[in-house]
């Protein structure tokens, strides 16, 4: 038996004049003749606003509270324009993962009649390269844009908040601006995280910025912090290309890996009259500082704080230092360094602070140490390069430095006191 196929004509099936059935992309009339439609018998949709004016399909969705999402079954392509209205109703947000993983977006404009760009609103759209934001945009929730290809974005003055991770990982996005008179207050969680950027200047209305917030951002070289910040968080800068940095005076603590393995970090400068009172563990740890002069607020450097910095040199302090303590390899591996004056104040040098700093041949301990840690805070490890003839001076009598809790963990100098000599015993 032989089977041949017969191509129907769409005019010879029998059709609905009365419905039309869609997809996304176009309408046709079902038929009544029980054969499936033909290509030929279906049409484009024609859009007017929001709905198309033949068959009424949707693109948009607009929740109760006024939220925009894209109707299920729609995949836009190319510029997306949002309209402003649904029927006679204002969109005044964009709802949470509305737009998610729609790959075929190059381009995006936003209203200005909308408020709030929820969670994840844009996130996943990979050839997503341009936004245009509203005038009116008041927050930008977690995720929005995250891992789009925009390359360049503009804040509106209005925007107060730019939540968790909103750009992060938009790897071709490197340039950021603010508009003049801008109100943003926060900054979130890795909100720019792993983009391209390569300068920012915050507004000075920024209060908070979060944890990582610019961290693995490896083309990032100049950056103006906003003067009321009171801390740098955990991670913001870390892994970045900046160069220099000026801390503003509000700032009271540098937290645990801020600037760590910025290794472009050549100079550190604070703001006079500075609050500084901690540096945390390993903030500045791997970074290219040559030298720097610590602020008179500063209580204590963590433990790793300024490790591994091979090209540090010379550490001071302002007059009327208040420093107390120095952690755990606090300055271990830094092999260039040759000057640290100790301030009078300092309580604690805990173990390996200065571990394998060979050119640190000559300084004085303050007499009101009460704490020497284990191992020898000025060791130098097996196979590292010796410390030449070296001259430490302890700033009091014999019998105080004897006094002092952990002295005997000194092994690699003698320690010339006011009224004799320490010798190590080993």
């Amino acid at each position: 038996t032989k089977t041949e196929t017969v191509s129907i004509d769409a005019g010879a099936h029998s059709y609905s004049e009365s419905s039309y059935e869609h997809d996304s992309e176009q309408h046709w009339h079902p038929t009544t003749c029980g054969h499936e439609v033909p290509d030929s018998a279906k049409a484009d949709h024609t859009f007017d606003g929001e709905a198309c004016s033949v068959c009424g399909y949707v693109r948009f969705v607009l929740s109760e509270d006024k939220k925009l999402s894209k109707a299920e079954d729609y995949n836009p392509t190319g510029e997306l324009v949002i309209p402003a209205k649904i029927g006679e109703t204002a969109v005044m947000g964009i709802d949470a993962n509305a737009f998610e993983n729609c790959t075929g977006i190059t381009s995006v404009v936003i209203p200005d009649s909308v408020f709030t760009i929820y969670n994840g609103a844009f996130q996943g759209c990979t050839n997503l390269e341009s936004v245009t934001l509203p005038s009116k945009l008041d927050k930008i929730y977690p995720d929005a844009f995250q891992g789009t290809a925009i390359s360049s974005i503009t804040i509106p003055a209005t925007v107060k908040s730019i939540e968790n991770r909103v750009f992060s990982g938009c790897t071709k996005l490197e340039a950021v601006s603010f508009e003049s008179g801008s109100k943003l207050e926060r900054l979130g969680n890795e909100a720019f995280k792993d983009t391209g950027i390569t300068a920012i200047a915050l507004p000075a209305s920024v209060t908070k910025i979060g944890t990582g917030a610019f961290s693995g951002c490896t083309k990032l070289e100049t950056v103006t912090l906003p003067p009321n910040i009171d801390a740098i968080p955990i991670q913001t800068f870390k892994d970045s290309a900046i160069t220099a940095i000026t801390i503003p005076k509000a700032v009271t603590k540098i937290n645990g890996f801020a600037f760590k393995n910025c290794a472009n970090l050549a100079t550190v400068t604070f703001e006079a009259d500075s609050k500084l009172a901690s540096i945390e563990m390993e903030a500045f740890m791997n970074t290219d500082i040559t030298a720097i002069t610590l602020p008179a607020s500063l209580t204590t450097i963590a433990k790793n704080a300024f490790r591994d910095c091979a090209n540090l040199e010379t550490v001071t302090f302002e007059s009327g230092s208040k420093l107390d303590s120095i952690g755990d390899y606090a300055f271990s591996g830094d092999s260039s360094l040759d000057a640290f004056d100790f301030p009078e104040g300092v309580t604690s040098i805990s173990g390996a602070a200065f571990l394998d700093c060979p050119s640190l041949i000559e300084f004085t301990l303050p007499s009101t140490l009460t704490t020497i840690g284990n191992p020898d805070p000025f060791g130098i490890s097996e196979g590292k390069t010796e410390r030449s003839e070296s001259y430490f001076y302890y700033n009091g009598t014999l019998a105080q430095f004897q006094a002092i809790e952990g002295y005997t963990n000194i092994q690699y100098a003698d320690v010339q006191c006011d009224d004799g000599v320490y010798y190590p015993t080993t």
